[in-house]
């Protein structure tokens, strides 16, 4: 692309480089940018599912922000919105973060802060109870201080300084008051007693205090040590200085009059170069129209409301962050505004519409070419900070794509896809009939020429808006080339133009001397030393051809038709990145668009360059790609044509891109069960868990979810994070946008879960960690493995038992081999004495078996002959009891006489006592043994029982008991009973075996 610049000799440059320094150290400290719109994210109240109104904003140490509303205190980390409930979910109107890791919350009626408990858990600890309100009603905590040696409570009851010891409470005697800290002093202003200060325990009158008794300040700023900035809620501004209050008559005394000044914040913009103070403005929250910022002089410096991308008109509360960044609570949720920056955009909502592709300066108007057409507005309009909220206004007849502008003193030309316009004063006028107009640039004699979809035209525009619009103007073709021609150069060397094409390569370009038509062209590609024959661009810088590739910036060779390297610019840039745009301001510095990223090399008085890259990466994602729009107006004027509008961009403003900022692990949940830890980034640093102290988490719970944020809000969708598992993963994975991962079956040992995160400006954060153990299963743990020892040891000694019995056991067969050697010998010898001792044995046996054979005949005729002998007797003896019933008295008693000796020798108690001594001898004390065991058992069962052991028949045992078969039967069954026999056992065997 040409640009038409005035040339500089190298000595002007020098000066020009000199006094742009110089200029830019003047103005480093206007560090909040008038021009534009600051980047504003919107955070609804869809995104923190809470209450329409925040009012009020803190942040705390490590970065989370936390906001008051309706439902409670919500924190943001940047990805996730965290409720956090006040005791009886009562609201909260009041958050402060202190140094020591609380958060201090006020709301009706109560008063405490949160804190991580002793399990990591933030909890709201309450203090109500201890400020001991009066009357129980302490009233709504509507703003808190916190003073090295106090606690200062603002309520619509009162005020309550809090000591360390005592608690001291102040009446408020009505509505209009409002409390303020400056530095480590208190102040109140009310309508009764004007402006105040606390000191020690009592509340002292300033001078001139009466002159604040009809106002109602909503702000007191120092201005230095003995003068004050006073905001009013409807009458504006007053300085207070010399004991006096006078009105402040600045340019926006009206617009905060009108509009209601509801609350107010100082605000300090650090400078990110140490040389320099940071600068300090004021900012203005109104009820009607959004927020307004002053400087010091009381000149507005910025203003947004809901035409400028404010969620809504009333601000409630303004908190600036530790990055210099603002956060609004609105009536209407939370915005974010990224006033740090030095870049501030022309969009839609101020009148410039579309994707912007070209932008010109031209008589007091700014003209912004976009893919609707060309868009007009005054100049004044984009300086006046409370004035531009008109729409910019079109030109007529240029509806459509804009691709650029070129002007001269007179005329301002627009390249558009229906051909090429000229335009004044609102109006336009087509200078052809052929579509496709890329680019007007002036010849070496000052023609112009228009490189089109179909190649290169000339036109002559003079005398086009004398007198009367023409509809036509001298406009014709260079023969002898048709390509599109987007990107020209001219080489003053010979008068060559150079042409990039996206596909093919560079042409070279030969006119006649007429400059009307191209006698000749040579395509470089490839074949001639680029890298590819694609993505190519021609540049002239430090009056030199360069070429753009996709792998750095190349030359011609003079007087070759070889293109190679630029030595000079791979020093600075490398050879692999892609050149798309090369400019160079009327100061040295060149401009580039490497990649997808916007970077400057400045030029240094001693002729190098510094590379700058950091900054621009925030609206990076905003390019357009092949078609970047690079425009500088001053040395504090720089525009970026984008997808999202106009960018504008002041060097001045040094962006410490470089700042840390952290990234947090918010949870970790072990198969469904959150492990809450400092991690979560509420700990203070006192409190921080040990990392060398890991969890042990147990094996049943060996899946975890990690959820991770980084605590850092310009452009919070481009955060990216990184992860690594120690212990499972060897390298650290891609950049994702991911905020959370989750592992499963994580098998056991020691693991150290790293994220760390990567912000707009690609700036990396330091590593978050959280190690932790998972513990080896039941059947792995240290009991288990005791266990595997002991039984291992057990199965050890049984072994060694074994194949020790194994070895007694062989030596024992051996001895015993030999043993059995020697019996069998000793058996040989003695076999034949055995065999004769067991035929004595045998012999003897069955002599005894005789023996007993003879003496149970013996007994039994023995039996047998007592009770023939008793049958006898007893004959005999009823003969003679019959016969003495026939005697006389002497032969009767002699009769009975012989009766009883006749009953005596029958009783057989001597042969019964002699009949049992043999019986025992014979058969081991059979009668005896069965007299113990069976006590139960009669004289004649036992005498039956004797019988039976005899072997004796129911007939013979009948005989000798002189008692009927049928009686030895029932004798059989009532001994059976008596020896408790069942049906299926014997009586003989039993008596036999006895």
């Amino acid at each position: 692309m040409a640009i038409y610049r005035i040339s500089l000799n190298s000595q002007t440059k020098k000066v020009l480089i000199f006094l742009f320094s110089i200029l830019l150290n003047l103005s480093v400290c206007a560090q909040i940018k008038p021009k534009g719109i600051p980047f504003i994210q919107n955070y609804t109240k869809e995104d923190y599912e809470g209450a329409s109104q925040i009012w009020s904003i803190t942040q705390g140490y490590k970065g989370i922000i936390y906001v008051a509303s309706d439902n409670g205190v919500i924190a943001f980390d940047g990805s996730y919105w965290r409720k956090y409930h006040v005791s009886h979910n009562v609201a909260a109107r009041k958050v402060k973060a202190g140094s020591d890791g609380k958060l201090w919350v006020g709301g009706p009626n109560s008063f405490g802060y949160f804190h991580p408990n002793s399990s990591g858990r933030f909890r709201f600890n309450s203090l109500s109870d201890t400020v001991k309100p009066v009357n129980n009603d302490m009233g709504t905590v509507w703003d808190i201080f916190l003073l090295p040696d106090k606690k200062v409570l603002h309520t619509d009851k009162g005020i309550y300084a809090i000591y360390h010891d005592t608690t001291v409470f102040y009446k408020i005697k009505n509505v209009y008051t409002n409390v303020f800290r400056i530095v480590n002093k208190i102040f109140v202003t009310d309508r009764e007693n004007g402006l105040q200060v606390l000191t020690g325990k009592s509340f002292e009158s300033f001078p001139d205090a009466n002159s604040f008794k009809n106002l109602y300040v909503t702000g007191l700023f120092a201005l230095n040590e003995d003068s004050y900035l006073v905001a009013t809620h409807r009458n504006g501004l007053f300085i207070y200085e010399n004991n006096k209050l006078r009105k402040w008559e600045t340019p926006v005394n009206k617009f905060l009059k009108e509009n209601q000044v509801y609350c107010g914040q100082k605000l300090t913009m650090k400078n990110a170069s140490t040389t320099f103070a940071s600068e300090y403005y004021f900012a203005f929250g109104t009820i009607q129209n959004g927020l307004l910022i002053i400087d010091k002089q009381g000149n507005a410096v910025q203003h947004l409301n809901k035409s400028k991308g404010l969620q809504n008109n009333t601000v409630l509360d303004i908190f600036q962050d530790a990055n210099s960044n603002l956060w609004l609570g609105l009536d209407n949720g939370v915005d974010f505004i990224e006033l740090s920056s030095p870049f501030t955009v022309f969009n839609d909502i101020i009148g410039f519409p579309g994707t912007t592709y070209a932008l010109e300066f031209f008589r007091d108007k700014i003209y912004v070419g976009t893919n609707q057409g060309v868009f007009i507005k005054n100049q004044s309009e984009i300086e006046d900070v409370l004035a531009y909220s008109d729409q910019a206004s079109i030109v007529p007849g240029t509806e459509g794509q804009v691709w650029s502008f070129f002007k001269d003193n007179n005329n301002l030309l627009c390249g558009h896809h229906e051909g090429i316009f000229s335009i004044r004063n609102s109006r336009a006028v087509k200078l052809n009939v052929e579509p496709g107009g890329w680019i007007i640039f002036p010849y070496l004699d000052g023609n112009l020429f228009a490189g089109q979809y179909d190649g290169i035209y000339s036109l002559d525009i003079s005398g086009i808006f004398d007198n009367k619009v023409k509809s036509s103007v001298p406009y014709y073709k260079l023969n002898g080339f048709d390509e599109t021609s987007r990107i020209i150069e001219i080489d003053k060397s010979d008068s060559s133009l150079w042409v990039a094409h996206g596909y093919k390569g560079i042409y070279r370009l030969t006119l006649n001397p007429a400059r009307d038509s191209i006698t000749g062209y040579k395509l470089y590609d490839s074949r001639h030393g680029l890298p590819v024959d694609q993505m190519n661009n021609v540049f002239k810088i430090r009056n030199e051809l360069v070429i753009g590739t996709v792998n750095g910036i190349y030359k011609k060779v003079p007087g070759k038709d070889t293109i190679v390297p630029h030595d000079f610019y791979a020093k600075y840039l490398g050879n692999s990145s892609h050149i798309r745009k090369m400019i160079e301001d009327d100061y040295g510095n060149i401009w580039l668009s490497v990649d997808e990223d916007i970077a400057v090399m400045i030029l240094q008085t001693d002729g190098t360059y510094t590379l700058q890259t950091d900054q621009f990466k925030r609206i990076k994602s905003t390019l357009i790609g092949g078609f970047e729009l690079i425009k500088i107006m001053d040395e504090s004027n720089v525009f970026f044509g984008t997808n999202e509008g106009l960018i504008h961009y002041t060097p001045q403003i040094t962006k410490d891109a470089s700042s840390s900022f952290n990234v947090l692990l918010r949870r970790a949940n072990f198969s469904g069960k959150e492990l809450i830890k400092a991690y979560s980034g509420y700990m203070s640093k006192a409190n921080e868990i040990n990392p060398k102290e890991p969890d042990i988490i147990p094996f049943t719970s060996n899946s975890v979810r990690f959820v991770y944020s980084a605590v850092f809000y310009e452009d919070v969708k481009s955060n990216k994070y990184q992860i690594k598992l120690e212990g499972f993963d060897n390298e650290w994975g891609d950049w994702t946008k991911k905020t959370e991962k989750e592992y499963t079956n994580l098998h056991d040992g020691e693991y150290c879960f790293m994220v760390r995160a990567m912000n707009t400006y690609s700036k990396t954060s330091e590593t978050a960690r959280f190690c932790f153990v998972i513990a080896p299963p039941w059947y792995r743990s240290g009991l288990a493995y005791l266990i595997y020892i002991a039984s291992a040891l057990l199965l050890i000694f049984i072994i060694a038992v074994i194949i020790y019995n194994r070895f007694k056991k062989q030596q024992f067969l051996l001895t015993e081999e030999k043993r059995k050697e020697l019996e069998a010998e000793k058996h040989r010898y003695n076999e034949t004495s055995v065999r004769n001792e067991k035929e004595i044995t045998r012999l003897r046996n069955e002599k005894l078996e005789s023996e007993n054979a003879r003496k149970n005949t013996e007994l039994a005729s023995f039996a047998m002959q007592i009770t023939q002998k008793n049958q006898i007797l007893g004959l005999v003896q009823r003969r003679l009891t019959e016969v003495s019933g026939n005697v006389n008295e002497d032969a009767k008693k002699q009769l009975q006489e012989l009766i009883k000796q006749i009953k005596q020798e029958n009783s057989g108690h001597d042969h019964d006592e002699k009949f049992d001594r043999y019986f025992n001898e014979v058969h081991n004390n059979f009668l005896t043994r069965l007299t113990i065991k069976h006590p139960d058992l009669s004289p004649k069962e036992i005498k039956m029982c004797a019988y039976l052991r005899m072997n004796l028949s129911s007939k013979e045992i009948a005989d000798l008991l002189n008692i009927t078969t049928g009686g030895v039967e029932k004798s059989r069954y009532r001994i059976r009973k008596k020896l408790n026999l069942s049906k299926e056992d014997n009586l003989l065997e039993y008596i036999l075996k006895f």
